[in-house]
C-alpha cells in the first residue's frame, strides 16, 4: 500500500509559484535589457513568458492526480529547462557587449528556489541543481568568465559553490520533512482504521451479550422442563460456548478502547460502515 512520497503531495500551488517566477524572470529580462537583446533572443523570451502564462492555465485545468504524474513533470521541466538556455544566452550577450555584468547573479536565486520549492519530487530538483551547476562550470571555462574585465565576480567561484551546497542541504531537509510527514500521515490513517475496527468489535460485543445470555438461560430451562430434549439443549449450550469464545476474541480486540463506551455504533452506522468496506477496491 505504500506509495512514493511525491504521489502523496498536492503540487498545484508549488507549480503555480514556479510558473509565476518564470513569467516574472522572462518579463523583467525583456524590460530591463542592457544592452538590447538581439531580436531572436527577445522573441524567445517573449515566447517563454507566454508559455509560462499558458502553463498556469494548464496547471489549473489538470487534476491533482495528473499533476502528480507525467503531465506535472512535463510542466515542471517546461518551466525550468528553458532557463538553462536563456541564462547562457543572456550571459553571453552581456559579457561580449563589454558592459559590467554579474554572470552568476541568477544562479543564487535559482539554487535557493530549487532548494525550497519542491512541486513534484526532490529528485527532480536535485537533477536541475546538477544541470545548473554543470552550466555554471561550463560558463567559467568555455566563456572564460574569469578572464573577462567586465565580469563582476565577487567571491566567485566560492560563492556559487556555497550556494550549491546550501541548495542541496535545503533540498535534503525538505525531503526528510516530506518523508516524516508521509510516515505521520500513514500512522494516523492506520490509527483511524484500528479505531474504527475497535468500535465495530465493541458494538458487536455489546449487541451479542444479551442474546447469548438469553440463549444460555433458555437452554437451561429447556433441559430442566423437558429432559427428553437434552440433545437439543446440549447443542444450544455448545453453540453458546462457541459464540462466547468469539465474543471474548472481540473483547480482546477492543481491549484498548478505554473511554469508547460512548462511541458505540448504531445499527444504521454499523451497516453503513460494513457496506463502505465492501465497496473499497481490493
Amino acid at each position: 500500500m505504500k506509495q512514493s512520497i511525491e504521489f502523496k503531495r498536492n503540487p498545484r500551488s508549488a507549480l503555480l509559484t514556479l510558473a509565476f517566477l518564470s513569467f516574472v524572470a522572462h518579463t523583467l529580462s525583456i524590460v530591463d535589457a542592457t544592452p538590447p537583446f538581439p531580436a531572436i533572443h527577445r522573441n524567445l523570451r517573449i515566447a517563454l513568458a507566454v508559455l509560462a502564462l499558458a502553463l498556469v492555465g494548464a496547471i489549473q485545468a489538470l487534476s491533482t492526480d495528473q499533476l502528480k504524474r507525467t503531465p506535472g513533470k512535463v510542466i515542471y521541466f517546461l518551466l525550468t529547462l528553458p532557463i538553462l538556455v536563456t541564462n547562457w544566452l543572456t550571459n553571453s550577450i552581456h559579457l561580449r557587449a563589454g558592459v559590467p555584468w554579474e554572470p552568476y547573479r541568477l544562479h543564487s536565486f535559482i539554487y535557493i528556489t530549487l532548494g525550497i520549492l519542491v512541486p513534484i519530487s526532490p529528485w527532480l530538483n536535485f537533477v536541475m541543481i546538477i544541470l545548473f551547476t554543470v552550466e555554471a562550470v561550463t560558463m567559467w571555462f568555455v566563456l572564460r568568465i574569469g578572464t573577462l574585465p567586465n565580469a563582476i565576480l565577487t567571491q566567485q567561484p566560492v560563492l556559487t559553490i556555497l550556494w550549491v551546497i546550501t541548495s542541496c542541504v535545503l533540498l535534503y531537509t525538505r525531503a526528510k520533512d516530506q518523508a516524516l510527514t508521509y510516515e505521520l500521515s500513514e500512522t494516523r490513517a492506520k490509527n483511524e482504521v484500528l479505531k474504527s475496527v475497535a468500535r465495530v468489535f465493541l458494538t458487536l460485543r455489546d449487541r451479542a451479550n444479551t442474546p447469548l445470555q438469553t440463549l444460555e438461560v433458555s437452554a437451561a430451562l429447556l433441559e430442566k422442563k423437558f429432559p427428553e430434549t437434552i440433545e437439543t439443549s446440549s447443542s444450544i449450550r455448545r453453540s453458546v460456548t462457541r459464540l462466547s469464545e468469539i465474543n471474548q476474541i472481540m473483547a480482546e480486540g477492543a481491549a484498548q478502547t478505554h473511554g469508547m463506551q460512548d462511541e458505540l455504533l448504531s445499527d444504521d452506522e454499523l451497516k453503513r460502515m460494513l457496506k463502505s468496506e465492501e465497496r473499497k477496491p481490493a
